[in-house]
């Protein structure tokens, strides 16, 4: 992912939480009860609202997490495949090295 979709995904989060917010902000304060009461309901949907956000958050940490994996898992297979080829490579080299060497020396290849 990029810098600019976190970005843009956290401040989506944020507008709708915020949009969360301010409408039971409003249709609290706009609810015929007394102040307790309303005081309470606030305390219940802000409880709701933050255990909300706590789980999509673990949604996303989740989603990232794995994602992340499956990314190690690549990078670790192409460093392995990258290894062994720079190692036949490397042989291909040594072999091709030595009997150039023999045929100018004048020595049987091994």
């Amino acid at each position: 992912m990029t810098q600019t979709s976190n970005t843009g995904s956290a401040t989506a989060a944020l507008t709708f939480l915020a949009g969360i917010g301010a409408g039971v902000a409003a249709g609290l304060l706009l609810a015929p009860r007394n102040g307790e009461e309303t005081r309470q309901q606030i305390r219940n949907k802000l409880a709701e609202a933050r255990d909300k956000a706590r789980q999509k958050m673990e949604e996303k940490k989740d989603i990232v997490k794995s994602k992340l994996d499956d990314v190690k898992d690549t990078a670790g297979e192409a460093v392995r495949e990258g290894r062994e080829m720079m190692e036949d490579t490397h042989g291909k080299m040594d072999r091709r090295t030595k009997t150039a060497l023999n045929e100018k020396s004048g020595f049987p290849a091994p």
